[in-house]
């Protein structure tokens, strides 16, 4: 699937998606790398305060940066096919993370350790976010032959 910047909508859903998947591989990176060299699970404080710094700072440079690309449709209203789109991938977000945290708590309760609960909760998070952002810009997709028919 080719990128589509059509809108400011799919720029942000783009800079969101990226930044997901940026601070879940910080996240995570962090915690293997304190688990490889000690041998126990991470507290959950310092990755969390790092995926909070990617986040901020890279949402407002990305969502600046995509505002003065596409000023025109920074305020457009949300057309049915993105709003059709954005319903279906919040069902299926909502889905994946009910089951995950089920699966979390599941692990949580047999493990019986607070960390591995609390990073299996936001693994979680992260999955459904991931499916979210990825699911509604797979249904705003328009192919380039079709776009440029219109």
């Amino acid at each position: 699937m080719p990128l589509n910047f059509d809108s400011f909508r799919q720029w942000s859903t783009w800079i969101m998606l990226t930044l997901t998947i940026i601070a879940a591989a910080v996240y995570f990176g962090l915690i293997y790398a304190h688990h490889a060299a000690t041998g126990q699970w991470m507290p959950p404080a310092v990755p969390i305060i790092a995926t909070i710094i990617i986040f901020i700072l890279g949402a407002t440079i990305g969502h600046i940066f995509a505002a003065l690309l596409n000023h025109k449709t920074v305020s457009a209203a949300a057309d049915e096919r993105e709003i059709y789109a954005a319903m279906q991938a919040e069902q299926v977000s909502g889905r994946i993370l009910g089951l995950c945290l089920i699966l979390s708590l599941g692990t949580g309760a047999v493990v019986q350790s607070f960390d591995i609960l609390f990073h299996l909760c936001v693994a979680s998070l992260f999955a459904a976010q991931i499916a979210e952002y990825a699911l509604s810009l797979r249904g705003t997709y328009i192919p380039r032959r079709l776009r440029e028919e219109a």
